[in-house]
């Protein structure tokens, strides 16, 4: 019988991965992270310097099954990158799909850049993992 922690506070649940920094560019796309197990996402920030033109971003999730790959495009509304300096980090908001789109272990999340002429010297992404169970498979099937 597994061993269940019900004694960690809430901020304790959850899980931040940090990727970057990296430059961005229209028509790109960057891996964020390899989802560990199954979760929600609870956060996602992104911090930009040295914009080009108004870059935007999307939040997408590439998942493999007996199939092949699988896009999920789309899950959030894209935003327009905005700088660092000029306006802190910005956040995508989650309100429409974030609450109820759970995450399978092994799932890619990854940011595609689109707008023509447009581009990022140095960004920086947060995203927030919340588990949905309380023992948590890490990396399987």
């Amino acid at each position: 019988m597994g061993i269940i922690n019900r004694d960690l506070d809430m901020s304790e649940q959850y899980q931040t991965v940090q990727a970057g920094p990296f430059a961005t560019a229209t028509g790109a796309t960057f891996p964020i992270c390899v989802i560990p197990y199954a979760c929600k996402l609870s956060a996602f920030v992104e911090a930009a310097q040295g914009l080009s033109g108004a870059p935007v971003h999307s939040l997408h999730v590439l998942r493999f099954n007996s199939a092949g790959a699988t896009v999920i495009d789309g899950l959030f509304a894209t935003q327009t990158v905005q700088s660092q300096g000029t306006s802190g980090p910005i956040g995508f908001s989650l309100t429409s799909f974030g609450n109820t789109m759970t995450f399978k272990a092994n799932d890619l999340l990854f940011l595609g850049c689109g707008a023509a002429n447009a581009a990022v010297a140095k960004e920086t992404v947060t995203v927030v993992l919340d588990a949905i169970a309380d023992i948590k498979k890490v990396f399987s099937l």
